[in-house]
C-alpha cells in the first residue's frame, strides 16, 4: 500500500511539474501532450507538430491539463489526479473502474447500440451499484431508478454519466476509456 502511495506522489508531482514547466516557457497554448510510460511511469512532453509515438505510452492533451488562473493558467490537479488513478489506482478507484467495465461491456454485448449518445450509466450515490441503459428504449428515467431502488433499498439517489464520453466505438468493437472511468470514480469516491 505504501508503495503505491509513493508511486502515486511520485507520478502526481511529475505530472505537476511537467505542466508548470509547460506554461513557464509557453507564450501562448497549444495542443501539445503530455505522455506516460505505461511501464515505467515516466512523464515527457510531446510537441503537437511531433507524429512518432513512443511505445508503451499513453498521451494526454495538456490543454486537459490545466485551468485558467487570472491572466494566465495553472496545473489542473482534478484532471492530474484523475491520471495517477488511471496508471497507479488506490483500491477503492481499482474497484469502482473495474466494476464499471464490468457494467458498460455487459451492456454493450447485450445491447450493441448504435448511438452511445444515448446511453448512460446511472451510479448510486452511496452504494456505487451501476446500470447502463439507453434512453430511447426506457420511457423514463425514474423508470430506471424506481426499479433499482426496489434492488437495492440504501441507495436513494442516482447520477449518470454519458456513455458517449466514456466509451469510443473502433473498427474492431469498443474502447473504454479508464482515464475517463477514473474521472467520473473521483466524483463519487474521497480519497
Amino acid at each position: 500500500m505504501e508503495y503505491n502511495k509513493l508511486l502515486q506522489e511520485t507520478l502526481r508531482q511529475d505530472l505537476i511539474s511537467e505542466v508548470k514547466k509547460y506554461l513557464a516557457y509557453a507564450d501562448d497554448v497549444h495542443f501539445d501532450n503530455i505522455f506516460v510510460d505505461e511501464s515505467t511511469l515516466e512523464v515527457g512532453y510531446c510537441s503537437r507538430n511531433d507524429d512518432t509515438r513512443r511505445p508503451n505510452c499513453e498521451y494526454y492533451s495538456i490543454l486537459s491539463l490545466m485551468e485558467p488562473s487570472g491572466m494566465w493558467f495553472q496545473p489542473d490537479l482534478k484532471a492530474i489526479e484523475a491520471i495517477v488513478q488511471e496508471h497507479v489506482p488506490s483500491p477503492e478507484v481499482k474497484i469502482f473502474i473495474n466494476n464499471a467495465v464490468e457494467c458498460i461491456t455487459k451492456f454493450l454485448i447485450e445491447n450493441r447500440p448504435s448511438n452511445l449518445a444515448t446511453c448512460k450509466l446511472s451510479i448510486g450515490d452511496i452504494t456505487h451499484r451501476m446500470n447502463c441503459f439507453d434512453e430511447l428504449e426506457v420511457d423514463d428515467e425514474e423508470e430506471i431508478i424506481d426499479e433499482e431502488l426496489e434492488e437495492d433499498e440504501d441507495c436513494w439517489s442516482y447520477s449518470f454519466e454519458s456513455l458517449r464520453g466514456i466509451v469510443r466505438k473502433t473498427t474492431s468493437g469498443y474502447d473504454i476509456s479508464t482515464y475517463k472511468l477514473a474521472k467520473v470514480a473521483l466524483k463519487h469516491i474521497q480519497i
